[in-house]
């Protein structure tokens, strides 16, 4: 549960950065500087950079569907 909480918290920023900057913005490194926590435990929720980007993707379709089609 705990480690459900710390991904959804790293996504709503990382949707927040790449609405912003685009999927180049991010980076687990700067995530977890921004959220204040370790960099190798973001690394462990999502694998690579690679990863994040996808579920950033998801995340991102997720709040479209959430707040426009309904």
């Amino acid at each position: 549960e705990r480690g459900n909480q710390t991904r959804q918290l790293i996504l709503g920023r990382a949707v927040q950065i790449a609405s912003v900057e685009g999927l180049e913005g991010l980076s687990l490194g700067r995530l977890a500087a921004e959220l204040k926590l370790s960099k190798s435990g973001v690394f462990a929720l999502f694998g690579s950079k690679e990863e994040l980007q996808l579920a950033t993707v998801r995340a991102a379709v997720a709040v479209y569907v959430d707040h426009v089609l309904r």
